[in-house]
C-alpha cells in the first residue's frame, strides 16, 4: 500500500519537530514522484523544517514552490518562512515578506509581527524592531482573527517583546531607549496584573546589565527572587561573558536560602535535571552550577573532601530526538576540564572523594594516570 497525502503530511510534521530537515527533504522528494502531490500543509512543514538550520535561501524556495504548485498561500505559510529568516537574522528579507503578505491580502498576526521583531533585533536593528513592536501593541485590545491567538490572554507573550527589543537597543548603544521600554514593559505588567507572575523567560531574553537591573528591581519590589529567574539572568550572564558574575549570583541564591543547588546536599547530590525548579538547564548554567557547588563543599569542609558528589544530569528523554545534552558536556567539564576522575551511571555522574581531594590539593587525576 502506498501512504496517501495525510499520512505523508503527519510524516512532514513529525521530522520537523524533531528539526531532521534532511528527513524532511527526502519525504518531499517522494511526494514529487507521486499522484499525490504536496499540498499547502506538506509545503509549511517543510519550510518550518528550515528553522533548526536557519536555512533561509532554502525556505525561500520552498515557498516559491507552494505558490506555483498549490496556487495559493496563507498566513500560516508566511509565519514560516518568517521563523527561518528570525533565526537567521535575516531582517531585509523578513521586511520584504512582510509586505509581500500584506500584497496578498493577509493580515499580520501575533506571530508575524514576533518573527520580524525578533529579525530585526538579532540583527540590531533597534529602530525597525521599535517600530514593528508598536504595530503589534495595537493589536494588543483589537478583536481576534482564527489562528492570531488571544492577545489579551497573552499579555506576558507581548511584554516578552519587549525585552527582546530593549536588547538590542542596548547593544545599538541606545542604552536609554533600552531602558525607556523596560519601563513601558514593567508598567504594562503592572497595569494588567501580571506583576506577580511576571514571566521569568523575560530576563532571559534582556542584555545582561539590564537582566541584572530588572532582577534586582522586581525582587525588592515583589519578592520573587525565585530559582527560575536567577537561572535565567545566570544564563544571560554566561552568554555575555560574565562566567564569574553567574557562578556569585548562583551562590548567593543558595546563601539566602532563595534557592538550592541540591537535591539533597547532606548526600551532595546535585540536580541538574531540575536546577531552581526551572527544568533542565542549559550546559553553561550547569558549569556554573558545578563549579558553585565545588566551591561550596571545598570552603564547607576547609578543602578536605568529606563526601563524593553527584550529578544528576538526567538521561535525554526530554532532548531532541531523545540524546542526553548535559550528560556529555558534564563529562568533558569534569574530565577535561578540571581533570577529575568521572564514574558514569544512568542519567547521573560521580566524583569520589579521592578524586574531588586532589582537585583541591591541585592535583589532576589525568596527569596522575600519565
Amino acid at each position: 500500500l502506498q501512504p496517501n497525502l495525510i499520512v505523508m503530511n503527519l510524516c512532514l510534521n513529525a521530522s520537523r519537530k524533531a528539526n531532521n530537515l534532511h528527513v524532511s527533504l527526502k519525504l518531499y522528494n517522494d511526494m514529487l514522484s507521486r499522484s499525490d502531490r504536496p499540498d499547502l500543509l506538506s509545503y509549511t512543514s517543510l519550510i518550518s523544517a528550515c528553522t533548526f538550520g536557519a536555512e533561509w535561501q532554502l525556505a525561500l524556495q520552498l515557498h516559491e514552490d507552494a505558490q506555483f504548485v498549490t496556487g495559493k498561500l496563507d498566513i500560516l505559510s508566511f509565519n514560516a518562512l518568517l521563523g527561518v529568516c528570525r533565526q537567521a537574522s535575516r531582517w531585509e528579507e523578513a521586511h520584504r515578506i512582510l509586505h509581500d503578505l500584506k500584497g496578498y491580502g493577509l493580515s499580520p498576526t501575533v506571530p508575524t509581527y514576533k518573527a520580524v521583531i525578533s529579525a530585526c533585533a538579532r540583527a540590531t536593528r533597534w529602530s525597525d524592531a521599535v517600530g514593528h513592536l508598536s504595530s503589534l501593541m495595537k493589536t494588543l485590545d483589537t478583536p481576534t482573527t482564527p489562528g492570531s491567538g488571544n492577545p489579551s490572554s497573552n499579555s506576558s507573550d507581548f511584554i516578552l517583546q519587549y525585552g527582546i527589543v530593549s536588547k538590542a537597543c542596548v547593544e545599538a548603544g541606545f542604552g536609554s531607549v533600552g531602558q525607556a521600554l523596560l519601563a513601558e514593559a514593567e508598567h504594562m505588567a503592572s497595569a494588567r496584573g501580571l506583576v506577580s507572575g511576571f514571566p521569568a523567560e523575560w530576563l532571559s531574553v534582556l542584555h545582561w546589565q539590564a537582566a541584572l537591573w530588572a532582577f534586582e528591581t522586581q525582587k525588592a519590589m515583589h519578592d520573587l527572587d525565585d530559582g527560575v529567574r536567577v537561572v535565567g539572568v545566570a544564563d544571560v550572564l554566561i552568554e555575555a561573558g560574565r562566567d564569574a558574575g553567574a557562578m556569585s549570583l548562583l551562590i548567593d541564591a543558595q546563601e539566602a536560602g532563595n534557592m538550592s543547588l541540591w537535591r539533597c546536599e547532606r548526600r551532595k547530590v546535585l540536580d541538574l535535571h531540575d536546577l531552581g525548579g526551572r527544568g533542565s538547564c542549559s550546559a553553561p548554567v550547569a558549569e556554573a552550577a558545578v563549579s558553585a557547588a565545588l566551591l561550596q563543599m571545598a570552603h564547607e569542609h576547609n578543602f578536605s573532601a568529606k563526601h563524593s558528589l553527584v550529578i544528576v544530569t538526567g538521561r535525554g528523554r526530554r532532548s531532541i530526538r531523545g540524546i542526553p545534552l548535559l550528560l556529555p558536556a558534564m563529562m568533558s567539564f569534569l574530565v577535561d576540564g578540571l581533570g577529575l576522575e568521572v564514574r558514569q551511571d544512568p542519567g547521573s555522574l560521580r566524583v569520589s572523594r579521592a578524586s574531588l581531594h586532589r582537585l583541591w590539593q591541585g592535583e589532576r587525576w589525568d596527569t596522575k594516570m600519565s
